[in-house]
């Protein structure tokens, strides 16, 4: 017999928190028994959602008050927050000591460092004491760390593709000091919340930069990999999705290990240390071909490629992702599992949709 953990998720009434419904709902062992939206408070998550699986679709959304409550009630060991940036500060405190374990897929605990949120957000942190608790939530980099997490924030969507791709170049030591990432997304990334330049008259037939000079997304890919990044996203007029595309400087200890050697000879040993570095992770699929974003689309997956050109010395490592899925909210079922005890791949072995 299965016996199913109960769960709520606050924050269900946009992108990210309607991927987890989906993704919880093909749960083997999460029971969603609460869903908090405050703008859709009394509506059922079926008026929202027609296509809703049954097993959620007569759910009524409450505010984030009311469902705090249900938590406390009834004795809810897991919950996932779907917040906008700077909510999860107001409640964190409160939800520690009423649940067991808290999946944060905001930004608000990405950042140990109270000077460095500050600096990168603009406002201090609302609970700095919390910040050191909290487990950057990649399960490929902090995997020992997650099992057993009482709250994980999980990474953000961009980096999320940015350091997986990079991972295996940054810990070999092939690659040192600063790093490049050209990055494109789908309009999802952006929130379900209405604004001119999101509007599809305003996204169609258009592909643009934003965040110049310090988007937030920067100073994960940092830490996580010890670098220093020059990070620019950009808006794609498509639904989700993520490319990253990312420029390394070559050691000298491998432009000395693979001097004069045939190009092909050094991409075969890099897809060959790649295959080996990430042989243990399910949900890194790894391409001769530079990867896109259609390959992941609706999955738990990253895509990654890597070669390297010679006339500029200069690795080039791509990373695919589904923005709400590996970017988000999978990811976030992704630490659940880890963190509870689970299987790393409950609930998020279907496969990417295509065409």
């Amino acid at each position: 017999m299965i016996i199913s953990m109960k769960c709520v998720i606050f924050g269900a009434s946009g992108y990210a928190g309607q991927e987890l419904l989906r993704v919880l709902s093909n749960h083997p062992h999460f029971e969603v028994v609460g869903v908090g939206g405050g703008s859709a408070k009394g509506f059922k998550v079926k008026d929202l959602y027609p296509g809703s699986s049954s097993v959620i679709a007569e759910l009524v959304f409450l505010d984030n008050d009311e469902l705090t409550w249900v938590v406390r009630d009834e004795k809810v060991p897991l919950v996932f927050l779907a917040l906008p940036h700077g909510e999860s500060q107001r409640l964190m405190p409160e939800l520690l000591k009423i649940t067991s374990h808290v999946i944060d897929l905001a930004a608000d605990f990405r950042i140990k460092d109270p000077q460095s949120y500050e600096e990168w957000y603009g406002h201090r942190h609302g609970c700095p004491e919390l910040l050191n608790e909290a487990v950057y939530g990649l399960p490929e980099l902090n995997r020992s760390q997650i099992k057993g997490a009482r709250l994980v924030a999980a990474p953000g969507c961009y980096p999320t593709a940015s350091i997986l791709a990079m991972l295996p170049l940054v810990k070999s030591g092939y690659s040192k000091g600063k790093v490049v990432v050209d990055a494109a997304s789908g309009v999802s990334g952006a929130g379900r919340s209405l604004r001119i330049e999101n509007l599809a008259m305003s996204v169609m037939e258009e592909f643009r930069a934003y965040g110049l000079k310090g988007h937030r997304h920067t100073v994960e890919i940092e830490n996580a990999l010890g670098v220093t990044a020059l990070f620019t996203p950009h808006l794609a007029p498509m639904k989700r999705g993520i490319l990253a595309t990312c420029y390394l400087e070559p050691s000298q200890s491998f432009l000395k290990e693979f001097d004069g050697a045939n190009p092909e000879e050094v991409d075969e040993y890099l897809y060959g240390m790649y295959l080996q570095f990430y042989e243990a992770e399910p949900f890194v699929k790894l391409s001769y071909v530079p990867v896109g974003t259609a390959s992941v689309y609706g999955s738990n997956d990253v895509a990654v490629s890597v070669v390297f050109d010679q006339r500029t010395h200069t690795f080039i490592a791509f990373g695919a992702v589904d923005n709400l899925t590996k970017g988000a909210a999978g990811q976030g079922v992704q630490c659940a599992n880890l963190v509870v005890g689970y299987a790393e791949e409950s609930g998020l072995t279907q496969l990417g949709v295509w065409p």
